[in-house]
């Protein structure tokens, strides 16, 4: 897999999206715990594309997808219940076409 710079950017912005959301104020408890649990799952599933990114096998490549997917989904429901900002929609569509891009490139590398 090919480095994207976009994709670094997109997870710095999914970051302050949800850190913005978040300071906005919110009406659940645990929102902000959920969001740091939420956010570590992220990057450590980011960290894993990474690894195999150059070197990795197919399966090792396809695996770190479907963690990072794992990954995204979890953000995205943290997102929807706990962002009580003027952007909660955009927010969470930003992560479902994260979630769509990922979904293609596995789908285009994983025919298992």
């Amino acid at each position: 897999m090919r480095s994207c710079p976009t994709f670094a950017a997109g997870i710095a912005l999914l970051a302050q999206m949800a850190m913005a959301g978040l300071t906005a104020g919110t009406a659940m408890a645990g929102c902000r715990e959920d969001h740091v649990a939420a956010d570590q799952n992220l990057r450590k599933a980011r960290a894993g594309i990474e690894k195999v990114a150059v070197q990795g096998t197919d399966a090792a490549k396809c695996a770190s997808y479907r963690r990072y997917i794992t990954a995204l989904r979890g953000q995205r429901e943290v997102m929807a219940r706990c962002d009580t900002g003027p952007n909660q929609s955009r927010n969470v569509q930003t992560i479902d076409t994260e979630i769509a891009s990922f979904a293609q490139r596995m789908r285009d590398l994983c025919k298992w």
